[in-house]
């Protein structure tokens, strides 16, 4: 170890347990002041403030009072803590989240609702994305998360003094503090897990708890944790784990918070699970959604081990986003935050058709996607390949069903396509779905009948726009298997020497400027016809024999 970090090491030390002994023997120590008023004598102060009135006597030992029958007014006495009689104090669900409930000391299990006041001897218990955040009354709050459960042990405060004394037994689960730091000495807040016990007067921290271990995580102020096998003080920005076999382990600095900057601000689908960059040292990542940056509630609580965001379920509207690194302690950093849109409804419907990346021949195809609901309208949007997604070639609100035809006819080419539902209620869109493509393709050309030219066969056909060739394919049978013929033409012309008499068959498609082949024109059939025999020719002799016949008509 270097020479020059011993000092620091030592201050770390010396630091560290002086925090202990405070925490441990502050409390049974603390003292209150109070100012005596006329009339008032040892008996009196202590009727009305003190645990028992038999503290009198030595409440005048301690502050030195010889005439315990009269203290001049405006005399300032010391008294322990300790020694105050205490009152109620109330704690409060001040807002929950889900599924939360309410466990008498007996059993019995209500439903709670916002309001309800939390009674010594009770506890809460918490389902999946379930929270309610805890109020007391000098202002701490405690926000219980998922599937917890904690039973409230103590909820007072001196009638002398400033500050809450709470004692809460975490059974398992999770709580995050934010407790008021107190100006007087009166004030404890306490958390017991089955593991180690957290104490604090004033700070925000985090304690998680199972059946074997606690982990606990100070933002700010110092914590102290101990049980059976030691203490530890923990100062903002480190935690510790301790266990029921052991003491809790020194206290080790908590692993940075991830960069967020990647996010986008407004998601439109749900569940999310987005990457993110990898912290250093990070095993796993906590992402909470809330409704204000006050975190009074969490609607989304969800941790993966990979660098992700994850929000499986949240409302729609702003939100405030938030996320953890945890490291291979299991021990979670600071948050990092954000402002996040969550813009999911209504949903956006399923396409039905066309198909991904389907071929069709109609200028105006049939386009049909899910219906939503009876009555849903619909936005309907085609775009050419390659425009941007303020240029749509066709935009249309569609009502009355869950399908339309564009409104203009689709050259030959690609095209992408999309559907938003429409909340006819508040005549508002939700989100565009998942975008489809398309090509729109022209048959191929159907040949003209050949002409003949000088010996050759010249097949024409209609040129096509965006035609980059033709192939062309001149068989034998209808179904091209016997060709004669099989090339391509830079023009919608074919010659070839003329073939001999016979039936053939000819069919062409377009290749187009894009490199896209499409399909093959209907097969045209031509016939080569045999040609007329030559006549033969006349033999003079045969004519010599007819000779005699002529003769006798004569």
């Amino acid at each position: 170890m270097p020479v020059c970090a011993v000092p620091h090491l030592l201050r770390r030390l010396l630091s560290a347990a002086l925090l202990a002994c405070v925490c441990l023997d502050t409390w049974a120590q603390a003292e209150t002041r109070y100012t005596v008023q006329p009339g008032d004598h040892p008996w009196s102060i202590a009727q009305r403030y003190l645990q028992s009135t038999t503290m009198a006597s030595p409440l005048a030992r301690l502050n030195g009072i010889r005439n315990d029958r009269r203290i001049a007014p405006g005399t300032v006495l010391r008294i322990p803590v300790p020694w105050l009689k205490l009152q109620a104090s109330r704690a409060r669900l001040a807002t929950l989240h889900g599924d939360v409930q309410i466990v008498a000391p007996g059993g019995a299990v209500r439903t709670a609702v916002e309001g309800d006041t939390w009674e010594p001897g009770t506890a809460l218990r918490t389902g999946t994305q379930s929270t309610v955040r805890l109020e007391f009354e000098d202002g701490s709050q405690a926000l219980v998360r998922q599937l917890s459960y904690v039973r409230l042990l103590q909820a007072q405060r001196p009638v002398l003094g400033d500050g809450n004394q709470v004692q809460m037994d975490l059974v398992r689960g999770a709580i995050e503090n934010l407790v008021r730091p107190v100006t007087g000495p009166g004030g404890r807040f306490e958390i017991r897990t089955p593991a180690a016990v957290a104490a604090v007067r004033g700070t925000q921290f985090r304690v998680h708890a199972t059946d074997t271990q606690t982990r606990t995580e100070v933002i700010e102020g110092d914590v102290l944790v101990r049980n059976d096998g030691g203490q530890t003080a923990a100062p903002a920005g480190t935690g510790t784990v301790a266990s029921v076999a052991s003491g809790p382990a020194p206290a080790a600095r908590l692993p940075e918070a991830p960069d967020l900057s990647s996010l986008p601000g407004r998601m439109e689908r749900l569940p999310v699970d987005w990457p993110i960059p990898p912290v250093a040292g990070g095993t796993g990542y906590r992402t909470q959604v809330a409704p204000s940056g006050r975190f009074e509630l969490l609607f989304s609580d969800e941790v993966s081990a990979a660098p992700r965001v994850r929000i499986m379920a949240a409302p729609d509207g702003a939100h405030v986003l938030r996320v953890r690194t945890v490291d291979a302690q299991g021990l979670e950093g600071p948050s990092a935050e954000r402002r996040l849109e969550i813009f999911t409804q209504p949903a956006a419907p399923f396409l039905i058709e066309p198909a991904p990346d389907t071929q069709t021949l109609l200028a105006r195809p049939l386009f049909r996607w899910t219906q939503a609901a009876p009555g849903a309208q619909y936005r309907l949007q085609i775009f050419a390949a390659g425009t941007p997604d303020t240029q749509p070639l066709d935009d249309q609100r569609v009502t009355g069903g869950a399908q339309a035809r564009p409104q203009v006819d689709l050259p030959a080419g690609q095209y992408r396509w999309r559907v938003a539902s429409i909340d006819t209620r508040r005549d508002r869109q939700g989100p565009w779905g998942d975008t489809q493509t398309l090509r729109r393709v022209e048959p191929g050309p159907d040949p003209a009948v050949p002409q003949a030219q000088d010996g050759q066969m010249v097949i024409q056909w209609p040129a096509q726009a965006h035609a980059q060739r033709y192939d062309v394919q001149l068989s034998q049978d209808a179904a091209h298997t016997q060709r004669l013929a099989d090339t391509a033409v830079p023009a919608a012309t074919y010659r070839l020497t003329q073939p001999p008499p016979g039936t053939y068959h000819v069919r062409v498609r377009v290749v187009g400027t894009d490199g896209f082949t499409g399909p093959w024109g209907e097969s045209q059939s031509f016939t080569i016809a045999q040609p007329p025999p030559e006549p033969a020719a006349t033999d003079w002799r045969r004519l010599l024999l007819l000779l005699p016949l002529l003769l006798l008509v004569l």
